[in-house]
């Protein structure tokens, strides 16, 4: 089940970009009536934002990082979690990114979550 607090902050996450949006969007059609685990949700947003990440513009996914940095420094274990092994983990799995597209991620995400992207 998903909290309300961590519906916001995906919420924050979705308004800042429409291919995010669309992907969660989806999901919420396919578990219909219930509303998904956050788990997945988030772990849908960051495959998003990795499957997207070229037609996000650089403003729009520092924002989209300040949320997850916000919700990895500044909430309990289980919204820490859903930043960084959900969203984190979700979006630099996989082989879509280029080194340069990986680089230019790092550079943009806020320190906890580029620690646990670095170690993971």
């Amino acid at each position: 089940m998903t909290t309300k607090n961590e519906l916001e902050f995906a919420n924050k996450i979705i308004s800042v970009a429409a291919c995010l949006g669309a992907s969660a969007a989806d999901l919420f059609e396919d578990w219909h009536p219930a509303a998904p685990p956050a788990t997945i949700l988030f772990a849908v947003l960051g495959r998003a934002m990795r499957d997207n990440f070229d037609q996000v513009n650089r403003a729009a996914r520092k924002l989209i990082f300040d949320v997850v940095e916000d919700m990895a420094i500044n909430s309990d274990e289980s919204v820490r979690s859903l930043a960084l092994s959900g969203f984190v983990e979700a979006m630099i799995s996989g082989e879509v990114f280029s080194r340069e597209q990986y680089e230019k991620l790092i550079e943009d995400l806020g320190p906890v979550a580029r620690e646990h992207a670095d170690v993971w």
